[in-house]
């Protein structure tokens, strides 16, 4: 009796079905999994919230503040000197510079935050775990998400290394600026008293992005590549608001309104803490307090800033030599100005 089986025909017409599957599936796939990342990401920003407001009660109404309010400037090295010295001296010369991750690492210290907390799945960082090897120092001894390498000679001839990465490394979320400027005009950091539209905290600045290339303080230029991705409501060839109603239309493109939206999502939109506590998916950047763009500082010197100068903002490139300039040095006008930034933001130049 002949045995019965799968031609060789037949086991084609099977591998190609599946194969079909496999394609019509995958994409779906893939979005539940963005969707999942994003959720994560979501419930950690909304757990960093209530962990600003529990220290808030303790600090008179401040969010975190790394350095309290003396003058402190933000660290163009995107780190803080002797991050990792729980007898760190406050009055070497140095101590003035500080990054923005530092001002967060707070929440570590003083609320009891795990490090876990600040790491978005669908970004390249990875949780802090302190100074290791022959470093003694707890979490909550230390002053930020790692920093320069140290290697320091002991007393007793022995040797500490202190080798944990840069704090961009293990931060994923972008904050408000808590520093001033250092041209005589004053810091405005966030606090518990803000408007409860005003963005607090969200996923990172895009402007650190390397595929965008700056080519001003009121332009930016970005490969044509990058745009398809970026925005779904303009249509595949729709460079310009064509709308004779809009009120940008003379001064802007959409994809300078729209531009800003976070990479890790895709740039689909960025998890976004607000003044109220609550937390939301925006997919755009232009979402802040009177339409105040999250990631950008108001275009234009004021005193008065129209809409169109809060949502779209501008940002201005730092001095790099490379021959892609550097990514934005910006800080904000005025206390209704939302600047959220992340250390990638300033690489250029060293105080140390």
């Amino acid at each position: 009796m002949r045995k019965k089986g799968f031609t060789l025909i037949e086991l084609l017409v099977v591998i190609a079905i599946i194969a079909m599957l496999l394609a019509i599936l995958m994409p779906a796939l893939n979005k539940v999994k963005r969707l999942a990342q994003r959720l994560v990401c979501g419930t950690n920003v909304k757990g960093l919230g209530t962990a600003m407001m529990v220290y808030a009660q303790d600090f008179e109404d401040e969010y975190p503040m790394q350095g309290g309010n003396g003058g402190h400037r933000w660290a163009e090295v995107g780190r803080t000197y002797e991050w990792w010295n729980p007898d760190k001296s406050w009055s070497d010369p140095p101590s003035r510079y500080l990054t923005v991750a530092s001002s967060l690492y707070l929440l570590v210290r003083n609320a009891d935050v795990d490090p876990k907390s600040f790491i978005c799945r669908s970004g390249d960082e990875k949780a802090f775990e302190g100074v290791g090897g022959d470093a003694n120092v707890d979490l909550v001894e230390l002053w930020d998400f790692g920093g320069e390498s140290v290697d320091t000679t002991i007393p007793e001839g022995g040797r500490i290394v202190y080798d944990a990465g840069l704090p961009k490394e293990h931060l994923s979320y972008s904050f408000q600026l808590p520093y001033d400027a250092g041209l005589g005009e004053p810091a405005h950091p966030a606090s518990a008293t803000a408007s409860a539209s005003t963005a607090i905290l969200a996923d990172k600045n895009p402007f650190c992005d390397p595929k965008l290339d700056f080519a001003g303080t009121r332009t930016i230029a970005v490969k044509k590549k990058d745009y398809m991705t970026l925005i779904d409501w303009l249509g595949a060839n729709e460079w310009v608001v064509d709308d004779p109603d809009d009120p940008l239309r003379d001064s802007t493109t959409a994809w300078q309104v729209q531009i800003a939206n976070s990479q890790p999502h895709g740039r689909e939109g960025q998890n976004v803490l607000y003044g109220d506590g609550h937390t939301s998916f925006e997919k755009r950047p232009d979402i802040s307090y009177q339409n105040d763009n999250i990631y950008t500082m108001f275009q234009g010197w004021g005193p008065v800033f129209t809409e169109a100068d809060k949502r779209i903002g501008s940002v201005t490139p730092a001095s790099n030599p490379d021959p892609m300039p550097g990514p934005p040095t910006t800080f904000p006008k005025n206390a209704e100005d939302t600047v959220l930034v992340n250390d990638d933001s300033r690489i250029s130049g060293d105080h140390f």
